[in-house]
């Protein structure tokens, strides 16, 4: 999955990852961004 959003990062964890506020500005934008989430979450394989 491809997608091209703006966002900041507001926390990071070395190691383990970041959290990132995004700036969308469309709705699809947002059902892509909740799609790539989803996806992510339902990985069995994550790294800790």
């Amino acid at each position: 999955m491809k997608l091209r959003v703006q966002g900041t990062v507001q926390v990071a964890h070395p190691g383990f990852g970041m959290g990132v506020k995004f700036t969308l500005k469309t709705a699809e934008q947002r059902d892509q961004v909740e799609q790539l989430v989803a996806c992510q979450a339902s990985e069995e394989d994550i790294r800790v």
